[in-house]
Protein backbone atom coordinates (compact mmCIF):
# COMPACT_ATOMS: atom_id res chain seq x y z
CA UNK A 1 0.00 0.00 0.00
CA UNK A 2 2.85 2.40 0.77
CA UNK A 3 4.31 1.81 -2.71
CA UNK A 4 1.07 2.60 -4.54
CA UNK A 5 -1.29 4.47 -2.19
CA UNK A 6 -3.54 5.58 -5.03
CA UNK A 7 -4.39 1.97 -5.92
CA UNK A 8 -7.58 1.96 -3.94
CA UNK A 9 -8.18 -1.78 -3.86
CA UNK A 10 -5.47 -2.10 -1.22
CA UNK A 11 -7.46 0.23 1.01
CA UNK A 12 -10.62 -1.72 0.28
CA UNK A 13 -8.88 -4.96 1.26
CA UNK A 14 -7.87 -3.44 4.60
CA UNK A 15 -11.47 -2.27 5.06
CA UNK A 16 -12.74 -5.78 4.39
CA UNK A 17 -10.34 -7.23 6.95
CA UNK A 18 -11.64 -4.72 9.51
CA UNK A 19 -15.22 -5.61 8.54
CA UNK A 20 -14.55 -9.29 9.22
CA UNK A 21 -13.48 -8.29 12.71
CA UNK A 22 -16.62 -6.13 13.04
CA UNK A 23 -14.44 -3.05 13.41
CA UNK A 24 -16.76 -0.75 11.49
CA UNK A 25 -14.96 2.51 12.33
CA UNK A 26 -11.62 1.20 11.09
CA UNK A 27 -13.25 -0.18 7.96
CA UNK A 28 -14.85 3.20 7.30
CA UNK A 29 -11.45 4.86 7.77
CA UNK A 30 -9.89 2.68 5.06
CA UNK A 31 -12.79 3.20 2.67
CA UNK A 32 -12.59 6.95 3.17
CA UNK A 33 -8.84 6.84 2.47
CA UNK A 34 -9.56 5.07 -0.82
CA UNK A 35 -12.15 7.69 -1.71
CA UNK A 36 -9.63 10.48 -1.06
CA UNK A 37 -7.62 9.09 -3.97
CA UNK A 38 -10.52 8.07 -6.21
CA UNK A 39 -13.81 9.88 -5.50
CA UNK A 40 -15.51 7.94 -8.30
CA UNK A 41 -14.57 4.56 -6.82
CA UNK A 42 -18.16 3.34 -6.79
CA UNK A 43 -17.52 0.13 -4.87
CA UNK A 44 -15.80 2.20 -2.21
CA UNK A 45 -18.84 4.47 -1.98
CA UNK A 46 -21.05 1.39 -1.77
CA UNK A 47 -18.98 0.10 1.17
CA UNK A 48 -19.13 3.48 2.89
CA UNK A 49 -22.94 3.48 2.75
CA UNK A 50 -23.04 -0.08 4.10
CA UNK A 51 -20.64 0.81 6.90
CA UNK A 52 -22.70 3.85 7.87
CA UNK A 53 -25.67 1.51 8.24
CA UNK A 54 -23.59 -0.81 10.42
CA UNK A 55 -22.65 2.19 12.56
CA UNK A 56 -26.32 3.16 12.91
CA UNK A 57 -25.98 6.38 10.91
CA UNK A 58 -29.07 5.99 8.74
CA UNK A 59 -29.24 9.66 7.72
CA UNK A 60 -25.58 9.58 6.74
CA UNK A 61 -26.18 6.38 4.77
CA UNK A 62 -29.12 7.97 2.95
CA UNK A 63 -27.05 11.04 2.03
CA UNK A 64 -24.10 8.96 0.84
CA UNK A 65 -26.42 6.67 -1.11
CA UNK A 66 -27.89 9.70 -2.88
CA UNK A 67 -24.33 10.78 -3.76
CA UNK A 68 -23.50 7.25 -4.91
CA UNK A 69 -26.49 7.21 -7.26
CA UNK A 70 -25.55 10.61 -8.65
CA UNK A 71 -21.99 9.48 -9.30
CA UNK A 72 -23.19 6.18 -10.77
CA UNK A 73 -25.44 7.98 -13.24
CA UNK A 74 -22.65 10.41 -14.13
CA UNK A 75 -20.19 7.57 -14.71
CA UNK A 76 -22.67 5.63 -16.84
CA UNK A 77 -23.27 8.73 -18.96
CA UNK A 78 -19.55 9.44 -19.35
CA UNK A 79 -18.77 5.86 -20.30
CA UNK A 80 -21.56 5.92 -22.86
CA UNK A 81 -20.80 9.30 -24.43
CA UNK A 82 -17.00 9.17 -24.27
CA UNK A 83 -15.96 5.64 -25.21
CA UNK A 84 -12.26 5.06 -25.47
CA UNK A 85 -11.33 7.97 -23.18
CA UNK A 86 -10.99 6.00 -19.96
CA UNK A 87 -8.32 3.48 -19.04
CA UNK A 88 -9.37 -0.02 -18.03
CA UNK A 89 -8.47 0.88 -14.43
CA UNK A 90 -10.78 3.91 -14.51
CA UNK A 91 -13.57 1.85 -16.01
CA UNK A 92 -13.11 -0.75 -13.30
CA UNK A 93 -13.33 1.93 -10.60
CA UNK A 94 -16.55 3.29 -12.09
CA UNK A 95 -18.17 -0.13 -12.42
CA UNK A 96 -20.84 -1.41 -10.10
CA UNK A 97 -23.84 -3.59 -10.74
CA UNK A 98 -27.20 -1.77 -10.63
CA UNK A 99 -28.64 -4.75 -8.71
CA UNK A 100 -26.10 -4.06 -5.94
CA UNK A 101 -27.33 -0.48 -5.71
CA UNK A 102 -30.93 -1.65 -5.53
CA UNK A 103 -30.03 -4.16 -2.80
CA UNK A 104 -28.30 -1.39 -0.83
CA UNK A 105 -31.39 0.82 -1.18
CA UNK A 106 -33.46 -2.02 0.28
CA UNK A 107 -31.09 -2.29 3.25
CA UNK A 108 -31.37 1.44 3.90
CA UNK A 109 -35.15 1.31 3.73
CA UNK A 110 -35.26 -1.70 6.06
CA UNK A 111 -32.98 -0.01 8.61
CA UNK A 112 -34.96 3.23 8.41
CA UNK A 113 -38.20 1.28 8.91
CA UNK A 114 -36.76 -0.57 11.89
CA UNK A 115 -35.81 2.72 13.57
CA UNK A 116 -39.35 4.14 13.26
Amino acid sequence: LSLAPSRVYGHLLLAEIAERNKNWEEAKYWVERALEYEPYFLKGLYHKVWLLLKLGDIEGAKAEYKDLLKRYEYCQQELKTRPGVFSSYQIYLMSINKAELDRLKGLIEAEAGAKE
